[in-house]
């Protein structure tokens, strides 16, 4: 049972004011933790500016980096990568490039006909594509001269994509 803070007597529950000198007493009532709606601590604490920076340049690398392997996977640039590979006269590298349904391993890549040291200048590129086919016209000037042919050549390289990557798989 309460006590009356004046006089400290017992004083029941169910009345107001102590019975012996009338001081007015007050309950307490017990709060369960269920009851107690708990708020979250706000604090003042600011940001530190470098860090909204930092998210900001973590953002714009990403960015740049999708566009630029987006911009990559294109049925012109995977065939300019692969006539560079096989101007430095890396099979190794112009194979990633070749459909895994076209036979292609180093000593093909090295017999492709172009000179050792040959560069490849291309001059022109015409692309149709359609979904997942492309066909394009390469117009290129070889030097010095293949083992075949002239040294201003135009190829057809066709190109599927496969798993979302377009590889060449037939050249003409």
């Amino acid at each position: 049972m309460p006590k009356c803070i004046s006089c400290n007597n017992e004083v029941n529950h169910i009345y107001n004011y102590c019975n012996t000198c009338g001081t007015e007493v007050k309950h307490s009532i017990p709060i369960s933790k269920s009851s107690v709606k708990e708020t979250p601590i706000k604090t003042n604490k600011k940001v530190p500016k470098y860090l909204y920076w930092l998210v900001g340049i973590i953002g714009i690398i990403v960015v740049i980096n999708l566009l630029h392997t987006r911009n990559e996977n294109t049925p012109k640039k995977v065939v300019e990568h692969f006539l560079k590979a096989i101007e430095s006269g890396d099979a190794e590298t112009a194979g990633q490039y070749i459909h895994p349904d076209i036979p292609w391993n180093s000593a093909a890549g090295k017999n492709i006909g172009v000179p050792k040291n040959a560069s490849i200048a291309i001059q022109n590129i015409t692309e149709d594509t359609n979904g997942d086919y492309a066909r394009l016209r390469v117009s290129m000037i070889i030097s010095p001269k293949p083992l075949y042919g002239s040294d201003h050549t135009t190829i057809t390289i066709n190109l599927r994509k496969q798993n979302g990557k377009w590889l060449i798989y037939d050249m003409q």
